[in-house]
């Protein structure tokens, strides 16, 4: 989050390859700790599940259910970074999809919870969402709309540098 403003400065400018570059090499690290501090959690609740550490294990769901969620978790990932990209470029287009999207994970979570698969269902419904659903959505918005906010800012410079 730190250099959120820098790509503002970068997209203002018209610098979209530098924009792209910086984005591409922060979404990669910010996944890859993502992932690692995540299965590394599922990793030690996995190691005191097995080893007989009941007294601390049992405070954590059991490590299949928490490797689903820590999944979603990582995959959650995705739809935040292209929506600080979107961000970026003065644009919301995630706000619908991201009500819509969360009134599901709320509802999905809720529902199956109560029903007889408990927390699996829970993670197995939260982790449906984000594969069949969230990620898609925002990948395919930011797909097809990332070239329109871009000719946009392009379009707007033109206008001003005429103006001048």
């Amino acid at each position: 989050l730190a250099r959120v403003p820098m790509f503002g400065k970068y997209v203002a400018t018209n610098q979209f390859q530098k924009l792209d570059r910086v984005f591409l090499k922060l979404f990669l690290i910010s996944g890859a700790l993502r992932v690692l501090v995540g299965y590394t959690f599922v990793a030690v609740i996995y190691f005191l599940n097995v080893k007989g550490y009941e007294a601390i294990a049992s405070r954590v769901i059991a490590p299949f259910p928490l490797l689903l969620f820590v999944t979603a978790v990582v995959l959650d990932h995705i739809p935040g970074c292209l929506n600080v990209y979107a961000r970026a470029h003065k644009r919301e287009p995630y706000l619908v999809l991201s009500l819509i999207s969360h009134t599901l994970i709320i509802l999905t979570v809720w529902f199956l919870g109560k029903s007889e698969y408990g927390v699996m269902g829970e993670a197995v419904g939260y982790l449906s969402i984000m594969v069949f659903f969230m990620v898609p959505a925002w990948v395919w918005v930011w797909k097809y709309k990332r070239r329109d906010w871009r000719e946009e800012f392009l379009d707007n410079s033109d206008v001003n540098e005429s103006g001048k």
